[in-house]
C-alpha cells in the first residue's frame, strides 16, 4: 500500500474540517445547512485538488497506486459535490424560496453550477473514458477546477480567513502548474 496518496488525501481533507471549524469559532452546538454546506464545497475542491496533486507526484516520483485509494477518495468527492449545493438548496427551499432562486445569488454562483456540471459529467468516467472524445471532458474538468478557485474566493466564507486565502492562492497556482504538465505528457503519448 502507497501511503503517499492518503497522506495528501488526508491531509486536505484535515485542512479543510480545521478551515471550517475555525471560521465557525469551534462552535458546533447548532449547526445548520447554512453552515455546513461550505465544509462539502472545501472538501470536494481539496480532495480534488489531491488528485492532481497526486497524479503530478506520480510522474516525478515514479510511486506506484494504490488500487483502493481513487475508487474511494471519488466516492468522498462525489459526496460532497451532492451536498455542497444540495444542502444550500434545500435550505433556500425550506426558507421558503424555489430551488430555482440559486441562480439569481450572482455571477459567481452561476461559474460554480456550470463547474458543478462539468464534474457530474466526468463523473461518467467509467463508461466514456475510452472513447476519443473524452479527452475533451477531462481538459473541462481542468477548466473547472481553476473556475472553482474564482467561485470560492469571490464566494467562500472560509476563504475570507487570511492565511487560508493564501493556501487558496497556492491551491490555484499549482493546480495551473499541474495542468500544464499534464498537457504536455498528454502531447508527449504518456
Amino acid at each position: 500500500m502507497n501511503l503517499i496518496p492518503w497522506v495528501v488525501s488526508g491531509g486536505m481533507v484535515g485542512l479543510s474540517v480545521f478551515v471550517w471549524g475555525q471560521g465557525l469559532a469551534w462552535q458546533f452546538g447548532e449547526l445548520s445547512g447554512y453552515q455546513l454546506f461550505p465544509l462539502f464545497g472545501l472538501l470536494a475542491f481539496t480532495v480534488m485538488w489531491a488528485h492532481y496533486a497526486v497524479y503530478f507526484l506520480q510522474q516525478i516520483f515514479k510511486f506506484g497506486e494504490d488500487r483502493w485509494y481513487l475508487p474511494i477518495t471519488r466516492y468522498i468527492v462525489l459526496f460532497s459535490l451532492l451536498m455542497h449545493p444540495g444542502l444550500l438548496i434545500w435550505m433556500r427551499w425550506r426558507d421558503g424560496f424555489p430551488p430555482s432562486t440559486i441562480f439569481g445569488l450572482g455571477g459567481w454562483v452561476l461559474v460554480g453550477i456550470a463547474s458543478w456540471f462539468i464534474f457530474m459529467i466526468f463523473e461518467s468516467h467509467r463508461w466514456y473514458r475510452d472513447q476519443a472524445w473524452w479527452r475533451w471532458i477531462t481538459w473541462a474538468n481542468g477548466v473547472a477546477m481553476i473556475l472553482i478557485i474564482f467561485h470560492a474566493l469571490n464566494l467562500g466564507s472560509d476563504l475570507q480567513i487570511g492565511w487560508f486565502r493564501w493556501v487558496w492562492y497556492f491551491f490555484g497556482v499549482s493546480l495551473v502548474v499541474f495542468l500544464i504538465k499534464e498537457y504536455y505528457d498528454s502531447r508527449r503519448g504518456r
